[in-house]
């Protein structure tokens, strides 16, 4: 058996070890938590005052409910429960502390508030929007949108939001059979959905659904039969594929993951036929539909993570606040963040290629000249390999999954990543060392 044969042998090997997880949400990153961190008092103030033009993500931690399937930093906690004006304190002490360090005609281009169910604030949502527009300059913000969910709004509560500076509603449907919905803790009906998106349209005009397929008690076509109705409103679509009740339901996880690709492509067929682009993996847009938010992130620009669990991105340095809500709000000083990993040139170019490799695909000549380097001199046989295995294809000036190399999405990634960091990636979940072994100091020249 020559090298070649042997290396595809060794990643067929390691991608059946591992447990599979197909299409996950955006909160993957790189390097991963728990590699590389500093103190996170070090570094913080001097990579903020590096900063011209960002983008901010907040994180609001309430809900009417708790989903079952959710693992996210929320709460349940009823309105009139002081917990939620704590919060507010909290936040706004943490604004202040960006507010009064970002440099001099520093510029927002994109605000992001999830959660949790922002829209189930209330009016404390739209204070919220207001301070931000006091504490930032905002005139340059091209994108500003709000997460929502059914039950949250009111027929003014929409205008008020638009009034506010709110051009974008991510709505979180997950499916329309109202039985699949009562079972995973989501109580509402679905004709109150179908009037929220007609709502949504006529004032919001730009909104994304959000959609999950792989429920619990779901049917065979829900998905599909869910998406058909959806896109009667023209929304953008997120398809997402459960993953935290997957061990409750007694599915085998190869049996799973090959469930979720089957019916992701079915989806994605229905989706491209009826006229939708896909922007990345999961994320479908009628003509002309953008998601700036989301690309700036990829591209390594800074992102302002404010509130509990939220994740942030400055010159140089990944970060990630308390998740703990309680912990928040009862930290002793203004100073939220609980783990941060300092990047140097090579991390911070293995952050945006295996970022983009996972999500959307790299454009090639530009990350060569971003970083000064040669993707296909620096990993040329790794390349190879991958391309000869089907599990990546270079097409149209971008390097990108393959069908067959998207359900393999958090491991493909991984293996382009800087020789400092293959000892510790090694120790993780999934089985990385068999492959790594043999490719050895691939590119420590290079990068």
């Amino acid at each position: 058996m020559n090298k070649n044969s042997r290396l595809h042998q060794k990643l067929k090997d390691t991608f059946n070890q591992m447990e599979m997880d197909f299409y996950p949400c955006f909160d993957w990153q790189f390097p991963p938590p728990g590699v590389r961190t500093d103190n996170p008092s070090s570094i913080f103030q001097q990579s903020l005052s590096q900063v011209n033009d960002y983008s901010i993500y907040l994180h609001v931690p309430f809900c009417l409910s708790v989903c079952k399937f959710c693992y996210y930093s929320v709460s349940a906690a009823k309105e009139d429960n002081p917990i939620r004006q704590n919060y507010l304190k909290a936040l706004t002490r943490e604004i202040e502390v960006y507010a009064n360090n970002l440099p001099a005609g520093a510029q927002c281009e994109s605000v992001y508030i999830g959660g949790g169910t922002p829209t189930a604030m209330g009016s404390y949502l739209t204070d919220i929007v207001k301070l931000l527009h006091e504490r930032f300059d905002l005139s340059q913000c091209q994108e500003f949108t709000v997460e929502s969910s059914p039950n949250t709004l009111s027929r003014s509560y929409p205008k008020e939001l638009k009034v506010a500076g709110v051009n974008r509603v991510s709505y979180g449907v997950q499916t329309l059979e109202q039985n699949v919905l009562h079972d995973v803790n989501r109580h509402y009906d679905v004709p109150s959905i179908l009037g929220d998106l007609e709502m949504l349209g006529d004032i919001i005009g730009n909104f994304n659904v959000d959609t999950m397929y792989d429920l619990p008690g779901e049917s065979e076509g829900a998905i599909l039969n869910t998406l058909t109705t959806l896109m009667r409103y023209s929304p953008g679509i997120t398809l997402y594929a459960l993953d935290p009740i997957r061990e409750k339901q007694g599915v085998g996880v190869h049996e799973t993951a090959e469930s979720a690709q089957r019916k992701f492509h079915t989806a994605k067929q229905l989706l491209t036929d009826q006229g939708y682009n896909q922007l990345f993996q999961n994320n479908f847009v009628r003509s002309g539909g953008s998601y700036i938010h989301q690309y700036r992130r990829w591209d390594n620009l800074p992102v302002l993570g404010i509130g509990p669990s939220a994740q942030g991105y400055l010159p140089r340095l990944q970060y990630t606040n308390i998740n703990n809500i309680k912990q928040y709000i009862d930290r002793e000083d203004n100073f939220s963040i609980i783990e941060q990993q300092a990047l140097d040139h090579t991390l911070e170019a293995a952050r945006e290629l295996t970022t983009k490799l996972r999500f959307s695909g790299v454009n090639v000549d530009d990350f060569n000249e971003k970083y000064n380097t040669d993707i296909f001199t620096t990993f040329s046989e790794l390349i190879d390999i991958l391309i000869g295995g089907n599990q990546i294809e270079f097409v149209d000036g971008f390097l990108k999954l393959t069908v067959a190399g998207e359900r393999n999405n958090n491991i493909i990634p991984m293996m382009f990543s800087p020789d400092e960091l293959t000892g510790e990636l090694c120790q993780m979940k999934h089985p990385l060392a068999p492959v790594f072994g043999e490719f050895g100091k691939r590119q420590s020249a290079a990068y």
